[in-house]
């Protein structure tokens, strides 16, 4: 299943297994497995777990299909794969359905802007008002301030 998804990375797996045990279908869902059923489910559990995956097959092309309208529309597109760069896009996600307000700093030429158009966080908050050179979120918009100590 590794060699597979390493190729493959959005194909569903569904574990079919004889050995069913708790251990078992842990591992299976940790190395993403998408369902696990024992070898004597009925054709109909197998029928609803292979409708399952292709329906979630569906959705998943549709939202990245989507994600990159969205960019293309804001002309921004933010490209990697690094763990870090996942992380760091899954905490936007995670602040973009909050009310919180956010400061956005780096050094210049960094890209700061970008976040405040990006898929994940501008599809929740319309762009605000903005001047300067921080981005800040605040009640669904964007603000820039400038936040130079010169």
């Amino acid at each position: 299943m590794r060699r597979i998804r390493q190729r493959e990375p959005n194909l569903p797996f569904i574990v079919l297994t004889a050995q069913a045990s708790v251990e078992t279908a842990v591992q299976a869902m940790r190395e993403g497995a998408f369902d696990y059923l024992r070898k004597t489910a009925s054709s109909d559990e197998l029928r609803a777990a292979v409708d399952r995956a292709v329906a979630h097959g569906q959705l998943a092309r549709e939202v990245r299909r989507l994600r990159a309208e969205v960019d293309e529309a804001r002309g921004i597109e933010i490209v990697g794969q690094s763990q870090r760069l996942k992380a760091l896009l899954a905490l936007a996600d995670r602040v973009a359905q909050s009310d919180a307000a956010v400061l956005i700093q780096g050094e210049s030429g960094t890209a700061r802007s970008c976040w405040r158009g990006s898929s994940t966080a501008a599809a929740r908050a319309p762009p605000g008002p903005s001047s300067g050179s921080t981005a800040r979120r605040s009640r669904r918009r964007w603000s820039r301030a400038s936040c130079s100590a010169t």
